[in-house]
């Protein structure tokens, strides 16, 4: 039977539970929209209303023109996305009771902590290089958007491969795992099986800074040729 505590905690873990979902679905929206809505404009909106050549001879060069704006910009969004990613760690700890973050590597991943601004900065840097490209806002936050959707499928594949590899293991009640073809981060029941195969969220720890290595590469590899290839771009 349920401690009397556990009976009295519950109404008050309810609504915490319904208000940590909220805003753990919109964490998970927010590094796309806030990446494409900052980066797309920075030199697409100049080439679109046809400003460029006024804003681009106003500094000794486009590429310094730009770097400029792009250290400024890149900055803010960092520490913008920053205090909801920190918020949202904090949020996780309060959500479950006798939760142990040690063993829950990937409850909720990708929606708290370091990998929302680094995944905001790379969407940020796609949008900067659709713009300079497209040259039209609307087209180019379309195309960004959609270009940000296929790279975050494809390191949801990245992260649930490589090593480790998946092993038959006996699960504990509280403990949270990478099931093989299950989703990340489950937690076990007090009906959970007596042996599956998947890996211990505590050895997944690797997975986090391997997509942060990714994403910054990305990002700087973007960014890069962004600037480079503004030398090339003619304005409209």
């Amino acid at each position: 039977p349920a401690p009397a505590d556990c009976t009295t905690m519950e109404p008050l873990l309810a609504p915490n539970q319904a208000s940590a979902g909220k805003a753990k679905a919109a964490m998970g929206a927010l590094p796309l929209v806030a990446g494409v809505l900052v980066g797309v404009p920075l030199v697409g909106s100049e080439i679109e209303t046809r400003t460029a050549t006024i804003a681009w001879s106003l500094g000794p060069s486009r590429r310094r023109w730009l770097i400029v704006r792009l250290a400024i910009l890149g900055l803010g969004l960092a520490a913008v996305l920053a205090l909801p990613a920190i918020a949202a760690n904090v949020l996780e700890v309060q959500r479950p009771p006798n939760y142990d973050p040690a063993s829950a590597t990937f409850v909720d991943y990708g929606l708290r902590g370091p990998v929302v601004v680094a995944r905001g900065l790379s969407v940020f840097a796609i949008a900067v290089l659709c713009g300079l490209v497209v040259g039209r806002q609307l087209p180019a936050l379309i195309v960004a958007g959609l270009l940000a959707i296929v790279l975050w499928n494809g390191l949801t594949m990245l992260s649930e491969s490589g090593w480790p590899t998946a092993e038959t293991f006996t699960p504990r009640a509280d403990q949270f795992y990478l099931q093989t073809g299950g989703s990340v981060g489950a937690s076990l029941s007090k009906d959970a099986p007596a042996a599956i195969v998947g890996i211990p969220g505590e050895r997944l720890a690797f997975v986090e800074p391997r997509e942060l290595v990714v994403l910054g590469g990305l990002t700087v590899v973007l960014l890069g040729a962004a600037v480079v290839g503004i030398e090339r771009r003619r304005p409209l």
